[in-house]
Order: structure tokens, then sequence, then C-alpha cells
């Protein structure tokens, strides 16, 4: 499988971040009209990194084999989050008296979570929205520690 080598080849580059504990913390929570989501930030940069890294792997083996990859369909997320609550139908309370009291916790919530240690990484495709990914051999590309 041509996503298999692009992992591969991005785990045993030199840039590849290694021995090191990923550290994220909650930038903001927003809530929506159908879920409340974490946004976490990584200060030290080290997803990044491994966003680009991936990346730089998925264009140059396309470039060597267009017919192995669909260039157009690559989409590395920008952002790290984590869904805490999804409505089952949009709520009848008035949404600016639920934002209101929602922004009134903010600070609550950052500071109940602090700063999370990652020791653990997986590499996953998810093909439909969500990212309701089990974790199997079919989904999950790679796993390693820290």
């Amino acid at each position: 499988m041509a996503c298999q080598k692009v992992v591969n080849n991005a785990f045993h580059r030199q840039d590849w971040p290694t021995n090191q504990t990923v550290e994220i913390e909650i930038d903001r929570a927003q809530l929506g009209s159908k879920a409340g989501i974490f946004l976490w930030k990584n200060k030290d940069g080290m997803i990044q990194t491994m966003r680009d890294i991936l990346q730089q792997e998925y264009d140059e083996l396309f470039q060597q084999d267009p017919q192995s990859l669909n260039h157009r369909k690559f989409i590395i997320p920008g952002i790290i989050h984590s869904t805490f609550l999804r409505f089952g139908q949009v709520p009848e309370t008035d949404g600016e008296v639920v934002q209101k009291r929602f922004s009134e916790i903010q600070n609550l919530i950052k500071e109940t979570f602090g700063t999370l240690r990652v020791n653990s990484v997986r590499l996953a495709i998810e093909r439909t929205p969500y990212m309701h990914i089990p974790c199997n051999d079919r989904h999950v590309l790679a796993s390693f520690e820290f």
C-alpha cells in the first residue's frame, strides 16, 4: 500500500521526532449547534513537524509514481481537537445564552486540563467525517511511542 510506504519513509527520516514527549494544552473550547470540541495546541511544534514530513514524503512518492496516489485527496488536518459533546438535535435553548454561559467557563476548562503529555501517536486513514476511526490494521497505518 502506497500510504504505508509514505509513513515508513517518514518514520525513518533523521528529522522525524523521536524519544520526546509531545505536550498539548487546550487552546480553546467551542460549542456549536451540533457538537462541542476542545481545540488543542502543541507549543513545541512537534505535531506540525510530523505533518510536514508526512506531506513531503507523500509529495515525493506522488512525483515518483503519480498512479499510486491520489494527490488531490491527501489532507492532513491542521488542528488537534477532541469532541466532548455531541447533540442529537439542535438544542432549544437560546444559542446566545448558551454561548455566554460557555464562555464564562473557558478559563476553568483550561485550568482543569493543564498540559497533557502524549507518549504515543497513531497515524490513521480517515475516509468519513467525524474521525470515528476503529483501532485496527485497516485504519491505523502506524503506531509508535516516544
